[in-house]
């Protein structure tokens, strides 16, 4: 799965999303990564254990909340690994992880460059 840096977030839908209140959209952002690592610790507890169904579940919450931020290649990334638990592939798994990963930190940026601008 190829995904580049670029466009994380579509700014202007984000914007509209949230009526143009960035103190609400800085509110729901840092709610966001007060939960993130909760998140990212249930995927990997998942693949540690092999467990297809806690993957597919924690990569599900992640996209969800992901979304919710216009953030389509993180969406994308977390999709990618609600599948692979769904479809029980995990031998992908551990790529696909890294990729949302890097996905999250590219949203991690623009987020902050948008709540900063």
């Amino acid at each position: 799965m190829a995904l580049d840096s670029g466009g994380q977030v579509d700014r202007q839908a984000l914007m509209a999303k949230f009526g143009n209140d960035r103190q609400l959209l800085a509110e729901l952002v840092e709610a966001l990564w007060e939960e993130m690592p909760r998140r990212l610790s249930s995927l990997e507890e998942a693949l540690a254990s092999g467990d297809a169904k806690a993957l597919f579940q924690a990569a599900h919450a992640i996209k969800g909340a992901v979304s919710n931020f216009e953030a389509q290649s993180a969406t994308q990334a977390a999709f990618h690994l609600e599948t692979l638990g769904r479809e029980e592939r995990l031998s992908d798994a551990p790529s696909a992880l890294l990729v949302l990963k890097r996905q999250l930190d590219y949203l991690v940026e623009d987020l902050q460059g948008l709540l900063e601008g």
